[in-house]
């Protein structure tokens, strides 16, 4: 059957329940020191159960397993409740897969006929997240394994940046293979996971209603894939805007760190509006100072819109003839100098 396309611009949310979003941002970075140095500390008021991997492929069967995420089981009285956190980008192979703009058909754990019809997802995170490799059992085979064995009436799920992506797969796995159960999606500085036929099942099977994507304004992540390719973000979306103190220190690295997010979160989302206007501090990747800002009226898109066509403008303009004499730096002063003739 033929989908129709769907909106590409997710809500912009106000506020944001604090307590659900610093618990999931904490679960986030717990899974990434899990892979990095084998500790982490678990969530208040939850037990760790178990950790799971993923396929990080090349070509063929070549590649490894990598620990990629951490479930945690609720302790409170009368609860049944999982929280599965994902972990983003640690390693090159990860960076390998994220460089994917290649899209595969997306195949549920079950229920397949449950779907609207194709849907089409980017290859790369979608690998990490269904095909095995050498391993006895994929990552989707895994979890779901584990759910069948818990059979936990609600799930939070979480991740930043490619945990995010594959949070998201997961979250549309759950809503066709489990329906039964409930599942609620808050996660970081996650880039677009599929193409309009993706953000048609997730608005046809209810997922979009659930995720909540977290962003920082200059972070570059969350526009990649381009719409131009075609793919498009589902749920409603936050933002911060937090980068650089000094502009010419401004960097990708430092935009996208999910430290710095947690950072700039604990300190605006108690506040009204949820702000940290002129908060500074210090950057958890690259020790600069980094600023958080008030979000910018205008839309990411449509800023970057502006600046290419500033930038097409410029190219266009002709550019005036070299006078007879042109200006050089020699022997630490300016000097004149005979142009070349």
């Amino acid at each position: 059957m033929s989908i129709p396309a769907t909106p590409t611009t997710p809500a912009n949310l106000d506020s944001i329940d604090p307590a659900l979003t610093l618990l999931l941002a904490g679960a986030s970075m717990a899974a990434y020191n899990a892979f990095n140095t084998g500790t982490f500390t678990t969530p208040a008021n939850y037990s760790f159960l178990a950790s799971f991997q993923g396929w990080d492929g090349i070509i063929g069967s070549l590649g490894r397993a990598e620990n990629y995420g951490l479930i945690f089981q609720s302790t409170l009285p009368g609860t049944s409740q999982l929280l599965i956190a994902f972990r983003g980008t640690s390693s090159r192979l990860d960076i390998f897969e994220d460089a994917f703009f290649d899209k595969n058909t997306f195949a549920p754990y079950a229920n397949a006929q449950n779907l609207p019809g194709p849907v089409r997802v980017e290859a790369g995170f979608y690998d990490v997240y269904a095909h095995g490799g050498t391993m006895p059992k994929s990552m989707q085979q895994t979890l779901f394994e584990v759910l069948e064995q818990i059979n936990p009436a609600e799930l939070l799920v979480t991740g930043h940046s490619l945990g995010a992506a594959l949070s998201q797969l997961f979250s549309l796995d759950v809503a066709v293979s489990r329906p039964d159960i409930k599942v609620t999606n808050l996660n970081f500085s996650s880039p677009r996971v599929g193409d309009a036929s993706w953000g048609q099942a997730c608005a046809t099977l209810g997922v979009s209603a659930t995720v909540t994507r977290v962003v920082n304004y200059y972070d570059s992540v969350p526009h990649y894939p381009l719409q131009d390719l075609g793919y498009v973000a589902v749920g409603d979306q936050f933002q911060t805007a937090f980068c650089a103190y000094h502009a010419l220190e401004d960097n990708p690295l430092s935009n996208h760190s999910l430290a710095n997010l947690q950072t700039v979160l604990t300190h605006a989302l108690p506040l009204t509006p949820p702000e940290w206007v002129g908060g500074t501090f210090v950057d958890a990747e690259l020790g600069i100072w980094m600023q958080s800002l008030a979000v910018p009226g205008l839309d990411r898109a449509q800023w970057l819109a502006q600046l290419q066509a500033l930038h097409a403008q410029a190219q266009a303009t002709p550019r005036p003839a070299l006078p007879a004499y042109v200006r050089r730096h020699g022997a630490g002063k300016v000097v004149l100098q005979p142009a070349a003739k």
